[in-house]
């Protein structure tokens, strides 16, 4: 699609969920393509679970669940600690 070529995939996703939104079926097609091979982005501008087919629902859930199990394993950082990573002494 030509006007997500080139974009990051964040950007690429999310302009397609305004394309969706305006009444693009091609936007849309190629929105659940990309979900259906696991872009995490494109699943987060998904409208409604109810226009992924139930194997592509299980899949996407399985998807966010890893996501963000990865997300919850990584050390948590705060505005104090530095570029370093490490944080202020306990």
């Amino acid at each position: 699609m030509a006007a997500t070529d080139g974009a990051s995939p964040a950007m690429s996703a999310a302009l397609l969920g305004v394309l969706i939104a305006s009444g693009d079926s091609a936007a849309e097609a190629e929105l659940l393509r990309r979900t259906e091979a696991g872009d995490i982005d494109a699943i987060g501008e998904v409208r409604s679970p109810a226009d992924l087919s139930p194997r592509t629902g299980k899949h996407v859930i399985g998807l966010a669940v890893s996501h963000a199990t990865s997300i919850s394993r990584k050390p948590n950082r705060t505005a104090g600690d530095s570029a370093a990573g490490t944080g202020p002494a306990c």
